[in-house]
């Protein structure tokens, strides 16, 4: 898996290519939530349109989601984005969501399926 993760003054994108492991996707939201920026952003876009997310299940998502609604109680204004289109993603990141709304997450959360539409929606 490779990812990177860049800064645009305002939010985080994270963008992942080939093999994503839950590993992967744990290392990357703890280098996110560890940044000097991260009590600032407003929002953050997670790129998986290239993504192989086949190794992780939808109880598994949970893990992340527990972490998220962690760092929301410090950060609460923020607009969490997935892109993709793969149908296994989407189911992912539906059940991600689910559970960061049950946890009371005040996040808001939403999904594309190009980036333009997400970088829009993030900004607005």
């Amino acid at each position: 898996m490779s990812h990177h993760m860049k800064w645009d003054g305002q939010g985080f994108i994270l963008v992942f290519d080939g093999l994503t492991t839950l590993d992967d996707i744990n290392d990357a939201n703890g280098k996110l939530q560890g940044l000097e920026n991260f009590d600032r952003h407003k929002y953050q876009i997670w790129n998986l349109l290239n993504a192989d997310l086949s190794t992780i299940t939808t109880t598994e998502i949970k893990e992340p989601a527990a972490y998220d609604w962690a760092a929301s109680l410090a950060v609460p204004n923020v607009k969490a984005t997935m892109v993709g289109t793969e149908q296994a993603v989407i189911e992912l990141w539906d059940a991600y969501v689910e559970q960061s709304k049950k946890m009371g997450s005040p996040w808001n959360f939403e999904r594309f399926s190009n980036f333009s539409d997400a970088l829009k929606w993030s900004r607005t």
